[in-house]
């Protein structure tokens, strides 16, 4: 069916998704639906994926879109909230606290950063630190956690103080021909 009965008994052709229509009967999709709550326009919707064309080939509540998610978009993209693939952004971009629009897969509910959790830096050399990716410290260095320390081990310097250093656990984490004490 690629026609409608319409006034003065004449065949119109089917409206497409996004036409203003006045019934079902008049779209392509079988489904006119109220565009905004309470405005009585009304426009022709999808209601799957099959009713849009190739650059919008999503039906997304009622509309064709671009894409739905991320993964529709390709690498170094991403979906956004109304449906359009985005370049991803660099450091220092806006994103709006939308981890998916960093390249880095990280905002800090202003800019892109280079980190807000571990995994995002290279575990074994580097550790996340005020929104940045830091080189792990060696043996001697002031730390708070031992995930900061090449050896794994920050513990306190000296017992009573609140100093904490990164400390050895073998030989290998010592310079030189410095042998490991614990």
């Amino acid at each position: 069916k690629s026609q409608y009965c319409g006034g003065n008994n004449k065949c119109k052709d089917l409206l497409t998704v996004g036409i203003p229509c006045s019934a079902d009967k008049q779209c392509v999709t079988d489904s006119c639906k109220e565009i905004v709550a309470g405005t009585g326009i009304k426009a022709c919707q999808c209601t799957k994926d099959g009713h849009c064309s190739t650059g919008t080939p999503f039906c997304v509540t009622g509309y064709c879109k671009e894409c739905e998610k991320d993964g529709d978009c390709g690498k170094d993209k991403y979906c956004s909230p109304a449906g359009k693939c985005g370049a991803k952004m660099g450091l220092n971009a806006p994103c709006g606290d939308d981890d998916s629009v960093c390249l880095s897969g990280a905002c800090n509910v202003i800019v892109c950063v280079e980190c807000k959790k571990p995994s995002q830096c290279d575990g074994a050399t580097q550790y996340c630190d005020s929104n940045t990716c830091t080189a792990k410290k060696p043996v001697g260095q002031g730390c708070t956690g031992n995930n900061q320390c090449e050896s794994k081990s920050c513990e306190v310097m000296f017992t009573g103080t609140a100093v904490k250093v990164c400390q050895c656990t073998k030989n290998s984490h010592c310079p030189g021909a410095t042998k490991c004490n614990k």
